[in-house]
This record gives structure tokens, sequence and C-alpha cells, in this order.
């Protein structure tokens, strides 16, 4: 039997994977830090590892020192979904990197591709009389063949490999179909639907962003995000996201309960307009008093290298990401194709990064020290790149504004990585040419897909709504759950009334037998 080894310090969800995974007919041990893990290991031997990366005692990225030589295929199993911590991951050798939240379908199903590019997993599936041999695509019921058409063998191998879980209609469809399912709809529940489960997610457009990355969409500098297609009863099919070039990304509904953390599909999208001064001020005021308990900071220690040359800018390391001062950045830009100058805008109250510029310096740039951590709040400083504010997550140091060096480059058209020694890489854009030294709607004539994709000052989307048009999206919808045929909150709330299973499959799907 597969031997699984699940690390992860959440016993709910220990549990949750566990139970799922010996339903599957795998074998599961849980341990909830990493020196536990590392000693288990010493005693036994695994097929496949899902590990979670905050882990007491040892963190993953340790405990994957440790596993790498012993050969175990290990899938990452975490909350930390940032694109520095998944490419961390993948390097160090992992043959998958899920983010919590996660469906458990899914889950099986990279387990189950991973098993099979290790050949830990039988060709054979033998289950309630039937053997399906998924080389020969054959099903058999004792010496004889069974004929299946290719969707009906699908469906079958899709339930063969997933014993004892409950799968939604949507779900099935999706994975053996594919596109819409409106003749596989059930009644809607109104357990979802009921007006005391409200609920609401606000998302700016650097988070929708970030989203969409980190589930492996590509898209630029988000201006609209609008639902483009709804069902018969008004929930939604359909969501598009635009950015700034017109490049669009389309989400079903499952994609986007999934992507954007929501409850239901059951939901509206409100475009939100700046805040005023006051607001902001009143916002991050309220913010200020936790962020000192909530934020860990801390002197950056890496090596930043600058289109393969070492530079030394001083800055902190901010919930495991780099921080930088701007200047700082334009300092050791200068002469690349992405260089920028560093203004302040009085008129308007704000940062004005000019790229394609010579930078200016003004004293003070390159500290040789970092000071100790007096004063933190989050930055209250607007910025904008040429004339169009731009969204940077940064911090106010000790009086002095520290920017998330991937948002700088995201913004300006330079790129940062990881190489596989920990060093940050930077990777200038393509030097531009005199005669189009000022012009900055692209970065640098196309030459950069991040520069294509956020240097665009001028270009709109298809409806003319730049990305100052909102800043941020709100979700706002009831319930729980798809929304569509048999919810689960829903068959729970009815046997609690004192329904029956069949009074309860009656409910949802109308018009059916039921026989035993």
């Amino acid at each position: 039997m597969i031997q699984i080894l699940i690390v992860d310090d959440e016993k709910p969800i220990c549990d949750l994977i566990q139970m799922s995974l010996t339903r599957a007919g795998y074998h599961c041990t849980c341990v909830y830090d990493g020196l536990a893990a590392a000693d288990i290991l010493e005693r036994n031997v695994f097929d496949l590892i899902l590990l979670d990366v905050m882990l007491p005692n040892a963190d993953g990225f340790e405990l994957m020192e440790y596993i790498r030589p012993l050969g175990i295929p290990v899938i990452f199993l975490t909350a930390r979904g940032s694109v520095d911590d998944r490419v961390r991951g993948l390097r160090m050798g992992a043959e998958d990197y899920i983010v919590k939240p996660f469906e458990v379908v899914e889950l099986l199903a990279r387990v189950d591709v991973v098993l099979r590019r290790y050949n830990k997993t039988d060709a054979v599936i033998e289950i309630g009389g039937l053997r399906i041999d998924t080389r020969a695509m054959q099903v058999w019921r004792g010496t004889e063949e069974i004929s299946l058409t290719h969707k009906e063998y699908d469906l079958l191998l899709f339930f063969a490999r997933n014993p004892g879980t409950a799968l939604y209609r949507e779900t099935i469809y999706e994975h053996v179909w594919g596109g819409e399912y409106s003749y596989l709809k059930g009644k809607a529940d109104p357990y979802e639907e009921k007006d005391k489960d409200k609920w609401s997610v606000t998302l700016t457009p650097a988070e929708v962003k970030t989203r969409l990355t980190n589930a492996g969409y590509s898209i630029g500098t988000v201006a609209k995000v609008e639902v483009t297609k709804r069902t018969a009863t008004n929930n939604v099919a359909e969501v598009t996201v635009t950015d700034t070039d017109g490049k669009k990304v389309t989400l079903t509904r499952s994609s986007v309960r999934t992507v954007f953390g929501l409850k239901s599909i059951n939901y509206s999208i409100t475009a939100n307009t700046a805040a005023t001064s006051s607001q902001t001020k009143t916002a991050v005021q309220k913010t200020a008093s936790a962020t000192k308990t909530s934020v860990k900071i801390s002197p950056s220690v890496h090596t930043v290298t600058v289109d393969g040359k070492v530079v030394k800018p001083q800055g902190y390391n901010i919930n495991d990401n780099n921080y930088y001062k701007l200047r700082d950045v334009a300092w050791i830009l200068n002469g690349t194709g992405s260089e920028f100058n560093v203004t302040w805008d009085g008129a308007n109250n704000r940062i004005l990064l000019s790229p394609n510029a010579p930078y200016v310096k003004v004293g003070g740039e390159m500290s040789d020290t970092v000071a100790a951590v007096k004063k933190l709040s989050p930055s209250t400083a607007a910025v904008a790149v040429g004339n169009k504010t731009v969204q940077l997550t940064g911090y106010n140091v000790n009086d002095n504004n520290y920017y998330k060096l991937r948002d700088i480059g995201d913004a300006l058209g330079f790129a940062v990585d990881w190489d596989p020694e920990g060093v940050v890489v930077i990777r200038s854009a393509d030097k531009t040419t005199d005669d189009s030294k000022n012009d900055t709607s692209d970065g640098n004539n196309g030459g950069n897909s991040s520069s294509d994709q956020n240097n665009s000052n001028n270009n709109t989307g298809n409806d003319g709504q730049t990305a100052e048009t909102a800043a941020s999206w709100t979700f706002s919808g009831a319930g729980w759950g798809h929304s569509v045929g048999m919810s689960q909150w829903g068959a729970y709330a009815m046997a609690k009334q004192g329904f029956s299973y069949e009074d309860i499959l009656k409910f949802y799907f109308t018009g059916i037998e039921i026989s035993k």
C-alpha cells in the first residue's frame, strides 16, 4: 500500500487530508512539527510527503533540505502562496506546490499525478468487482470486458480514483466534460441564499493580480473586474478580469471561488473609488496599532544582483519579503534599461517615479547600515508612475518609506527572482534608444513582458476604464456553497430537522424515483 507522510501543524487539516487519502486507498501518517517529521523519516519509508511550510521547530523549507537526498517526492501544501515561496519550493525540488485553501478532489488528483510520475501507483485499479486497466483503458468484470464510450470510461475512472468522496456535479462535470452543465442542474439550494449569511471580500488591484498569479494566470496591472455571465437563477457563471493593456483572464464559477476565496457564487461585484485622504488616515490609524505585533521585520541579509553585478542596497525583510527605499533602487538601476528618477510631486502629495529617466541623486542613498526598528507603520504615501497611481506595498520604518521589491519591479518593468543560492536577482529591461527615451507607454518597446504589462500609462481596457477607475472591488454575497444541485450545508440542515435521505434527495432532484 502507498505510504504518505502528512506534515502540518494544523491538526484539523491534517485529519481531513488523512481521512480523504485513506478513503482513496492510501495509508497515511500525520506529524505536526518539523523535528518530528525528520525523526519519523529516520525510521520509516514513505512514497510521498505532503509538507506544510510554516511548522514549529523546523519549517518546511529547512525540512526539504533534509528530505531531498532521500529521493522521496514532496508536494508543498501551505497557506504561503507568494510567487517567491512557490518558486523557492519548486526550485528546492518539490514536485508540486498547492496553496491553501484547496479542494480535496484537486489534492487527490495531484497526488495521483505525482505517484504515477514516480511509478508508485498501480496501473490497475480494482474496485466494486471491476478491474480498470488505466494503461490499456479497458474495464473488466471477471473475465468479461465491459465496452464503454470514452466519456463513460473517464467518468468511471474519476469515481474509482475518489472512492468514498462526495463529489459535486459541478466538480464531476468540470473534470470529465468541462464547460456548461445546465442540463445537470438541480434545484437551487435555499440554505445557501439566506440573508443572514451575508459576507464580503474586498480586493485591491494588486491583491487581485497576486491571487491570479498564485493560481497560475498571467495578468498585468488590473483595471477591471466584472461579472460577464450569469445563470438563469442569477448566480455568477463567469468573471472577467481585464488589465490596462486590455488583456483578459476569464474565470468560471468554481475558479472564482477558489482564486478569490469566496464562500458562494451568489454575489455581486462593486467597484470602489479611491479613499479620501481622511479615510486613508483613519484606516491607517486603525491598523497601525496592530502593526508592531503582526509584522515580522528584520534587516535584510540577502545578496542582491543587478544584471549579474552584486549591489548592496540596505533594506528590511518584512513578512519574508524584501523591502527597499525607492531612491536606493533607482540608484542601483541607474544606467540600465529600467532606470527611473524619483521626485516629490508636492501639488498632488505623492512620490513621482519617471521611467526611462536618469536618476538624480539627492544625497543619503545606499546607507551603510540598517538602523534598529524604533517606529513602524504602514506607508501612507501615494506613488505614481508617470501620471498613473500604482499600488505598492510599503512600510514606514523610522520615518523612511520602504517598498516591496517585487511591487517596484512590476510597476517599473524589471524582473525580480531568486537563484538556487537564495540570491535576489534583478534583471533590467533592454536599454532604450535616445529617440524613445521619454516614451513611457510600453517601457522598453515591447521587449520585456512585465514591462509591457505594467508600464502602459495611457492604455485602457475595452470599455475605457483605466486602472485608476477603481481602488478596489468588493465581492458581496450570501450563503455558502456552489448554489447548484444538492448542498452539503443544505442537506445537513434538512437532516437536523428530521428529513430522511429520500426527502432530501427528492427536494434537490425533483421528479426522481429512488430504488434500492
